[in-house]
């Protein structure tokens, strides 16, 4: 007996869905990355290196929604793509 599914979302829908989805994880990682700048600002161990890369804690389900809406290849990439995406 075959099974079919019905689609809960049209393309169009699922584009726009995806769009909102990517806002919120933003929104949160935004909250999260001003946190850390902050954080590595007031540290006594900041370097003056721009490109040094800086550890941003994010919430299971923020890191749940990117890795869900994102088809990167790792974090770092996923969050780029995010970047590009909202900019």
């Amino acid at each position: 007996m075959a099974v079919r599914t019905l689609r809960a979302f049209t393309d169009r829908e699922l584009a726009r869905a995806k769009v909102l989805l990517a806002a919120q994880v933003a929104s949160m990682m935004g909250r999260k990355l001003e946190a850390a700048g902050r954080e590595a600002r007031s540290s006594a161990e900041v370097r003056n290196d721009e490109n040094a890369a800086v550890p941003v804690a994010v919430s299971v389900e923020a890191h749940e929604r990117l890795t869900k809406v994102l088809d990167g290849v790792n974090d770092e990439h996923r969050v780029q793509l995010l970047l590009r995406t909202l900019s």
